[in-house]
């Protein structure tokens, strides 16, 4: 789950520091050195995609900082699946 936006998804690589230029990303505001943090490349969920962001954006790049497992009291959910039209086309 990203702690500032909210949305679940699924971490599908990462690299050990950012590959691109993330100094003026809303998400990196307040964290100490990002340039220096392992970065993930995520598939957010749809439903809360669109409920962050309005829309779906598809892939994100999130600082290890900014993220946080799912709690046993999300997966107790009924809707605790994470859905993204992408999950099965990138995992098949």
């Amino acid at each position: 789950r990203h702690q500032k936006w909210g949305y679940r998804g699924v971490v599908c690589g990462w690299d050990v520091a950012p590959v691109i230029d993330i100094s003026n990303w809303d998400g990196v505001e307040g964290l100490d050195k990002p340039m220096d943090k392992p970065f993930y490349h995520i598939i957010p969920d749809t439903s809360d995609e669109e409920a962050s962001f309005g829309s779906t954006r598809g892939f994100r790049y999130v600082a290890q900082d900014n993220l946080t497992s799912i709690t046993a009291s999300d997966k107790a959910s009924s809707d605790s699946l994470i859905v993204s039209s992408m999950i099965e086309s990138h995992f098949n």
